[in-house]
């Protein structure tokens, strides 16, 4: 749909249709590598399901170092990683911090934490 949008508003013109379809499409532009990171920094894990937010998220961390050769420091990869989670979450793994240097360590920290409050909810008895 949105390639069709982009050759008809090309009026005709294949050059042009072929710029915006290369610019949008492609990789490695700058418009691309550019919304890679917004979409990276950016990123929200909404509710309660963690996990599958850690796995979407990673996944466009994984596009933007493949599509653009960019390899993150593990310590912006914390930070950004801080930036996704819920406020609850984030609370809670700052308390750890100190104890939790590396990306992975947080990553488990949060999946542990995330089942533990999975596992609360499922035991707490509905109000009638």
């Amino acid at each position: 749909l949105t390639a069709n949008t982009m050759v008809l508003s090309a009026d005709g013109n294949g050059c042009e249709a072929w710029r915006l379809l290369n610019g949008f499409f492609d990789p490695q532009t700058d418009q691309r590598l550019t919304r890679s990171i917004l979409d990276v920094v950016n990123f929200k894990v909404k509710g309660k399901d963690i996990q599958s937010g850690i796995v979407e998220w990673e996944q466009m961390v994984s596009a933007l170092t493949k599509d653009h050769a960019i390899t993150l420091d593990a310590t912006l990869l914390r930070a950004f990683w801080m930036n996704i989670m819920p406020k609850w979450m984030q609370d809670k793994i700052v308390e750890h911090l100190d104890r939790l240097p590396t990306y992975v360590q947080v990553r488990e920290k949060v999946i542990s934490l995330s089942q533990a409050q999975a596992g609360e909810n499922i035991q707490q008895p509905e109000n009638p």
